[in-house]
């Protein structure tokens, strides 16, 4: 008769190295991690179709939700960008809804932002789009968070591989999505990174052209820490607590005019601004 200790050794010995391999594979921890080695050439394609973009909200922002506690200590501030806006709105349960594309207002397509591998697909906590990790072969300690995306059939599994600047899938004309780029450092927490930062200078020309340099959609840490946000609050006391002075625009980043702007919407500022 076997030895069932052996056994339940055995097999719990198996269960803990399935589940190590994929949390490794998942998050993939740093485990010396060298800041000065942060890759600036890592996003070598803009992950939202450039001409349908016509509003980003700045890194470390109060756009969206805190969306930070990173491995360095910064709290209290939204470290991902924020892209167009979610428009439509279920009037029973209020939350939003996939808006559908007409002739004049196809879905907005999403991109690969570099050449990698689709590592985790989950569900979202507002039930629109899905929330896609895409990991980096050039380097893979760092991954691209795409949230709310409805993904194209060939590309809604685990492992698959994409290329930079390929279609994995879609938004619709009147929705928004988010984008970080992100890595995890062993019991230290993430490090969340700008877009913006991280990108090549081939993929941010279209951004140059209309004259803007990357440190327009940056909030500085500098800044931002003599001028903190209050959080707390909202789904997870992960909301921003703001007052009746705060004015929204003023953490975005204007393209072009909003397709659909609301009835009486305040006027925003197109293009970079001058310092």
């Amino acid at each position: 008769m076997k030895n069932p200790v052996k056994i339940i050794g055995l097999v719990t010995l198996g269960i803990l190295v399935a589940f190590g391999a994929f949390i490794w594979n998942w998050q993939r921890p740093i485990i010396f991690f060298d800041e000065s080695k942060i890759p600036k050439n890592l996003v070598t394609s803009m992950p939202v179709e450039f001409e349908r973009i016509y509003k980003i909200s700045k890194f470390r922002s109060e756009a969206g939700h805190d969306y930070s506690n990173t491995w360095n200590g910064e709290t209290c501030r939204s470290m991902k960008h924020y892209i167009n806006d979610g428009r439509n709105m279920d009037q029973v349960t209020r939350m939003p809804i996939r808006s559908f594309p007409t002739a004049d207002q196809p879905n907005i397509k999403i991109f690969a932002p570099f050449d990698g591998t689709i590592t985790d697909i989950s569900s979202e906590q507002t039930p629109i789009g899905k929330q896609v990790h895409v990991r980096s072969n050039l380097y893979p300690d760092y991954f691209g968070r795409l949230f709310h995306i409805d993904l194209l059939p060939e590309f809604n599994k685990v492992g698959v591989k994409v290329a930079s600047g390929q279609q994995i899938g879609t938004i619709g004309p009147k929705d928004g999505t988010d984008f970080s780029i992100e890595a995890n450092i062993l019991f230290k927490g993430p490090v969340l990174l700008s877009l913006f930062d991280e990108m090549t200078d081939a993929a941010f020309i279209p951004f140059a052209n209309m004259g803007f340099k990357r440190e327009d959609f940056i909030i500085s840490r500098e800044y931002r820490d003599a001028h903190p946000l209050k959080c707390g609050g909202g789904h997870n006391n992960e909301g921003f607590l703001r007052d009746q002075s705060y004015d929204f625009n003023s953490d975005f980043i204007f393209l072009k005019e909003d397709p659909f702007p609301n009835p009486g919407a305040k006027p925003v500022h197109i293009g970079p601004l001058q310092k």
